[in-house]
């Protein structure tokens, strides 16, 4: 079905307010600064109104192993459920993305938030000018392809609602994501991802997936808006996971 008619008429008559862009990327990472912006110069090149998108300094775990929100990490728990330990670069990835969501709840106003490896789709912009406009009541959004393992890029989903003059479908999804390339989220979702990660017992993209707990609506756009760039070496280093086994 299509989003109803007069959320349509609606729309027409109020002015979008242009939904703000945060990219997480280490300060050292200059490379993938540059790919992302090269990226939305081209986008905003002919756009009459260019998409806001701002950077994140992504906490850098490595050189700040003491950053007070690594005390929300629950590594007796994460242990006795996967068996390692989370990564110094695993946490920082965490903590970025939780101070993205403190950062949503204070401005009032949904969010999208990218990783600086993000490739933008070509109906980015479409589903960019849906996410802004006030047709868009959904709380939450996965904008990112899941994780590239065949099990979860394969999985089953139920289409909702197509997005009224676009090839665009909102669907309802079950299985994990494990990707957290791109999303659009709420102040309302993102106080209750805030209110579930009292403490980190998972993986940053596991604990959000956990739909039955956060009790947000695991909802995607497909087709798939934005993908990492998987040629591109990971800043998340798991290599230390391994290095003390006991707890």
């Amino acid at each position: 079905m299509m989003i109803n008619q007069q959320a349509s008429k609606q729309a027409s008559k109020q002015a979008s307010k242009q939904a703000n862009i945060f990219i997480i990327n280490l300060a050292k990472s200059t490379a993938r600064k540059q790919f992302i912006t090269e990226q939305f110069s081209r986008l905003n090149e002919n756009l009459k109104n260019p998409i806001p998108y701002h950077f994140f300094a992504a906490i850098n775990g490595k050189e700040n192993p003491d950053f007070p929100l690594f005390k929300k990490y629950n590594k007796t728990k994460h242990f006795q459920r996967k068996g390692n330990q989370l990564s110094l670069s695993q946490l920082g990835c965490w903590a970025s993305h939780y101070l993205l969501w403190e950062k949503c709840v204070e401005l009032n106003e949904p969010i999208i938030i990218l990783e600086d490896d993000a490739i933008l789709k070509e109906n980015f912009l479409e589903v960019y000018n849906f996410l802004s406009s006030p047709q868009n009541s959904f709380e939450f959004f996965w904008l990112s392809i899941p994780s590239p393992a065949k099990r979860k890029r394969n999985q089953k989903y139920k289409v909702i609602c197509n997005i009224e003059n676009t090839e665009n479908s909102i669907a309802q999804f079950y299985y994990s994501w494990a990707n957290t390339t791109g999303y659009f989220i709420t102040p309302k979702a993102a106080q209750k991802l805030l209110t579930h990660c009292y403490e980190w017992v998972y993986e940053v993209d596991t604990q959000m997936e956990r739909y039955w707990e956060t009790k947000i609506p695991y909802l995607s756009i497909i087709p798939f808006c934005v993908e990492p760039d998987l040629s591109m070496e990971s800043n998340i280093s798991t290599t230390d996971n391994m290095k003390n086994k006991k707890v």
